[in-house]
């Protein structure tokens, strides 16, 4: 979520999930986290479309390398949107990874 209330949406890997606990007085508060590696946007934005109908194909041009290792590689579980399918996609000499996201979320 951004200062003026967007939300952007980024492609990652999950390494792996793991549970943090804080013990407040009173109360122990277990929070459910996941470590993702985001993967770096393609320097160009291209657009697949079917038939000049830019609105028939939600296909994303990404590249297959990730962003430096930071503290926003921690995320709270709840804040997955959902999975995708990665797959290989040339243009010209240039190798991508078409991100082609699966219609259901990820509730946990």
């Amino acid at each position: 979520m951004q200062d003026d209330d967007s939300v952007e949406v980024f492609p990652g890997q999950v390494q792996y999930f793991f549970e943090h606990e804080v013990n407040l007085p009173g109360r122990k508060q277990t929070h459910r986290l996941a470590y993702v590696r985001w993967f770096l946007p393609a320097p160009a934005r291209f657009h697949c479309h079917i038939n000049n109908d830019i609105k028939s194909c939600n296909i994303e041009i990404w590249t297959d390398k990730f962003y430096d290792i930071s503290r926003d590689c921690i995320i709270p579980v709840h804040n997955i949107l959902s999975r995708f399918i990665p797959n290989s996609f040339n243009i010209g000499r240039t190798k991508y990874m078409a991100v082609i996201p699966i219609g259901r979320h990820f509730h946990m």
